[in-house]
C-alpha cells in the first residue's frame, strides 16, 4: 500500500484492498498506484485522529472476497 500523499491519513479515505487503491468517500473517486498519483493538497483533508478506525473497503469486489474467505475458511474447519 502507497503511503504517500494524504489519504492514507485522512479521515475520507478507504484502502481497497482488491484494487490496490484509495477510494475518497467526500469527493467519490478513486485514486489508484497505477495511474494516479494521490493528492498532496486538497480541501477535504482532514487528519485522522490517534483513535481513527479505518473503515474496511465496502465494493462489490471486495465484499465478494470476504465470502469466498469466509467460505474457505469454513471448509478448512
Amino acid at each position: 500500500m502507497a503511503k504517500e500523499g494524504l489519504c492514507p491519513s485522512c479521515v475520507h479515505s478507504v484502502w481497497c484492498p482488491t484494487w490496490a487503491e484509495y477510494k475518497c468517500l467526500e469527493k467519490e473517486i478513486r485514486f489508484t498506484q497505477y495511474g494516479f498519483k494521490q493528492p498532496t493538497t486538497c480541501d477535504s483533508y482532514k487528519k485522522r485522529d490517534k483513535n481513527f478506525k479505518e473503515r474496511r473497503c465496502q465494493c462489490n469486489d471486495c465484499l465478494k472476497n470476504e465470502v469466498l474467505l469466509d467460505e474457505e475458511e469454513t471448509e478448512n474447519e
